[in-house]
């Protein structure tokens, strides 16, 4: 019963360790950056990016579109002032 009862402490020790590993590793994980394909080009900018591949017809506006942005604040969609603050 009394190695029973040392097994039960140790393994909470144990688990214990573990998690605190786990929260280490996630911890570093997590401030890891994307690791980009080789064939990605490098670039200084977004100038330099390449077009791989187009689908659809791109739209043509006989009016400047508006963004996501201008669309929420004219149909009071939401309070972006207030947000801000």
């Amino acid at each position: 019963m009394r190695e029973a009862e040392k097994l039960s402490k140790k393994i909470t020790e144990l688990e214990e360790l573990e998690q605190n590993f786990r929260d280490k590793v996630n911890y570093l994980l997590i401030r890891l950056p994307n690791i980009m394909h080789e064939t990605v080009p490098n670039g200084k900018d977004e100038n330099d990016n390449v077009e791989v591949k187009v689908w659809g017809k791109i739209p043509v506006f006989g009016f400047k579109p508006k963004d996501h942005i201008e669309l929420m604040s004219d149909l009071d969609l939401a309070d972006l002032e207030r947000a801000a603050r």
